[in-house]
């Protein structure tokens, strides 16, 4: 009898098997997965955070004053500088026409402040760290765009985050929409880096270093894909309570932005006069600039529309120059009309400016055979461009 009770037993199993096997299994989550899970569980969004508040682009003096103000104080606090005589912290890419400035207000008063510093022939402050990191992205024509000088003031932060993530919904807005930036970068002090993972769905791209700008404390660099953001959001916040609905939460802050309508178009906070004002005299900024650089910074504000630049792509590690959106860019508006012309350097940019003046019925092919491949890239929207090609370095990652 034991050994009939045996095959009983064996044949049970069997015969359950398959009807296991076709159960759904649980999708197994990742250990990072887990965690920013985890995070962002412990966030509660309250709406009545908001009341009070302002949140804009910085485009007069004393606010672009008291955001750099901010910045210094808030950093001196953190051991990430030392006191600066003018009590302000910029960079040379503040002096760009695209770089801009959101402040949040209360009562009046700057409580937070965070700025966008989208590359230029300056590059971007990264740079001077994970320059080799991003070649990448400037190789396959992704338009980027560095976030930064971020300070809240103390009193206004707590374990919720709410003046943060209002900052952030309007940069990244304003990005996506008027910038059409396709990538955002940070570089945060590892310690912060699970609150741009968990909320923000940013991916780790260069390794923790020692950042020398503030006073070598360690840094990791983040990058933000704005498309896949958008499209992650509506995946992980479906159905979820409005309590820890970050998208809605986004929309609501956008909404508490001061002058809608201007999120619409870029916003130039710079202008001659501030270039003075707070690069040569409240700091010495361009004065550790190399002067070329510096009279190209000025040329930029030298007609009364200061945001129509010529914008270029910084060079790659190899001293070459590579041309992709929007370098030396010929974008065919209408027929025979052409805008954003723009040149890696000078004098190829006077060239292509008197070959259109003396040839404005040039047609695009004619251009595209003196100038070669670099006239054939159009500046195409954010959504249309999509992601990189799958064979692009970019995805390495």
């Amino acid at each position: 009898m034991e050994p009939t009770s045996a095959c009983s037993s064996v044949s049970t199993r069997i015969a359950h098997a398959p009807l296991i096997a076709l159960e759904k299994q649980p999708v197994r989550e990742s250990p990072e997965e887990r965690m920013c899970r985890i995070f962002r569980s412990k966030i509660i969004l309250r709406a009545a955070d908001l009341d009070g508040v302002d949140i804009s682009i910085a485009q007069t003096t004393n606010d672009l004053e008291a955001a750099f103000r901010l910045v210094h104080d808030t950093y001196v606090s953190e051991g990430y500088m030392d006191p600066q005589p003018g009590r302000v912290r910029l960079s040379v890419h503040n002096s760009m026409p695209e770089a801009t400035v959101f402040i949040v207000k209360f009562r009046g008063e700057v409580v937070a402040a965070m700025s966008i510093l989208p590359d230029s022939f300056a590059g971007m402050p990264l740079d001077a760290l994970y320059r080799d990191d991003i070649v990448s992205l400037r190789r396959c024509g992704r338009r980027i765009a560095e976030i930064g000088q971020f300070a809240v003031k103390a009193g206004y932060t707590s374990d919720n985050p709410t003046v943060a993530l209002a900052l952030m919904s309007a940069v990244f807005d304003y990005g996506r929409r008027v910038l059409r930036l396709d990538d955002c970068l940070v570089t945060v002090h590892p310690k912060h880096s699970l609150f741009y993972r968990s909320l923000f769905f940013m991916e780790q791209i260069g390794g923790e270093k020692q950042y020398a700008s503030v006073k070598g404390n360690r840094a990791v660099l983040l990058r933000a894909d704005l498309l896949a953001f958008s499209n992650r959001c509506r995946t992980v916040y479906a159905n979820t309570v409005p309590e820890k609905d970050l998208p809605a939460f986004m929309a609501r802050c956008l909404r508490a932005v001061t002058g809608g309508a201007a999120r619409a178009q870029k916003v130039t906070g710079m202008s001659a006069q501030r270039l003075i004002y707070f690069f040569e005299r409240l700091t010495c900024v361009f004065s550790s600039v190399e002067p070329a650089v510096v009279e190209r910074i000025r040329a930029l504000y030298s007609s009364d529309k200061p945001s129509e630049h010529i914008r270029t792509q910084a060079p790659v590690a190899n001293g070459n120059i590579r041309y992709s959106w929007p370098v030396l860019t010929l974008t065919l508006q209408y027929a025979g009309c052409y805008r954003d012309a723009s040149s890696a350097h000078a004098s190829e940019f006077q060239t292509v400016v008197r070959d259109l003046t003396a040839n404005p019925a040039d047609d695009r092919a004619a251009l595209s055979r003196r100038y070669g491949d670099q006239t054939r890239h159009s500046e195409a929207p954010a959504e249309r461009r999509g992601p990189a090609p799958a064979s692009c370095e970019c995805h390495r990652w």
